[in-house]
């Protein structure tokens, strides 16, 4: 369920966690926003070498019944660990053109590696 993936991700993260939010201007409840809405979709993800930061891509669609209207949503989240592997940080932001391109490449990477290791091939 939602519940138990959001309570499952939050043991993940320190106890003094920092939300900011710079898509929906909210600094503490967008995670509930985001792991509760129905139409959540990851589109990539970073890792930059000698940094604590992960960028996870993200889209969500919204669909208004009385308007027969769909909107769509996409935002970056910066995802800062500690030490010892805990969220200590999260900022949700816009999506860049170096966020797509670096998610791009790590794509490739984790395909071509796929490949070298006989994985996906029947």
């Amino acid at each position: 369920s939602n519940r138990k993936q959001f309570l499952k991700f939050m043991k993940l993260c320190t106890k003094d966690v920092v939300y900011s939010d710079s898509i929906f201007n909210q600094h503490t409840t967008y995670l509930l926003f985001l792991f509760f809405f129905f139409f959540f979709i990851k589109l990539g993800s970073c890792i930059y070498e000698n940094s604590d930061v992960i960028v996870v891509l993200w889209r969500i669609m919204t669909i208004k019944l009385y308007h027969q209207q769909t909107d769509i949503v996409e935002g970056a989240l910066d995802i800062h660990l500690d030490k010892d592997g805990r969220i200590y940080k999260i900022k949700n932001r816009p999506v860049t053109r170096d966020d797509q391109n670096d998610a791009s490449s790590l794509s490739k990477l984790k395909e071509a590696s796929k490949t070298e290791n006989g994985e996906g091939q029947q």
